[in-house]
C-alpha cells in the first residue's frame, strides 16, 4: 500500500487496459446504433477502424509509462553501481 501512496507503483497502466474494454464495447454499441439506424456505412466503419484507433491510443499511454519504469530502472541501477564503486569513508580528522 505504500508504494502506492508514495506513487513508486502506478496504478494508470492497469486502467488504461480496463479502460481499452469498456471503450471496445461502446465502440460496437455506437456501430451497432449506426448500422441498425440506418447509416450502414459508417456504422461498419466504426465497427472495423474504431477499435484499432483505440488500441493505438492505449498502447501509447502504456508505452510512455513502461518508458518511465526503464528509466527509472537505469537510475536505480545507476546508483547501486555508484555506491558499490565508491563506498564513502568518514572524514580525517
Amino acid at each position: 500500500m505504500r508504494e502506492y501512496l508514495g506513487f513508486d507503483k502506478l496504478i494508470t497502466p492497469a486502467l488504461v487496459r480496463i479502460l481499452f474494454w469498456i471503450l471496445i464495447v461502446i465502440d460496437v454499441l455506437v456501430a451497432v446504433g449506426h448500422i441498425f439506424g440506418g447509416d450502414f456505412w459508417r456504422g461498419v466503419l466504426i465497427l472495423f477502424v474504431g477499435p484499432i484507433v483505440i488500441r493505438v491510443y492505449c498502447e501509447i499511454v502504456i508505452v510512455i509509462f513502461q518508458i518511465n519504469n526503464t528509466l527509472t530502472e537505469i537510475r536505480d541501477e545507476r546508483r547501486s553501481a555508484v555506491e558499490r564503486a565508491a563506498p564513502v569513508q568518514p572524514p580525517v580528522t
